[in-house]
């Protein structure tokens, strides 16, 4: 994996390298565009409904399933279209990542 590879590097003192490793940038993208609607969501539809005992605000959480479904049509459509993987030509922390979510 390249982030192994560059971090390695930077504790050998070689330099920080001068760009992300993929697997970084998409796990970034990963945690920022997925991971934290799909919270959001599970917060709107099972925790604040339990804890408040009212009803979920049908607009809110329309325009949170819709910043989701963005991501998720992003990812499926442009990114997995494209290539099998995430991020590198083989399966990475990447993928093993963004399939727990």
């Amino acid at each position: 994996m390249e982030s192994r590879s560059a971090g390695r590097a930077w504790k050998e003192g070689r330099g920080k390298p001068s760009r992300p490793a993929p697997v970084d940038e998409c796990l970034a993208w990963q945690h920022t565009n997925i991971q934290v609607p799909a919270t959001n969501v599970c917060l709107c539809k099972c925790l604040l409904p339990d804890f408040s005992r009212q009803p979920v605000d049908a607009k809110w959480l329309e325009r949170l399933l819709g910043k989701l479904t963005l991501s998720l049509q992003h990812l499926d459509w442009e990114v997995l279209a494209a290539k099998p993987f995430l991020a590198t030509k083989q399966f990475s922390l990447a993928d093993l990542m963004d399939s727990k979510s």
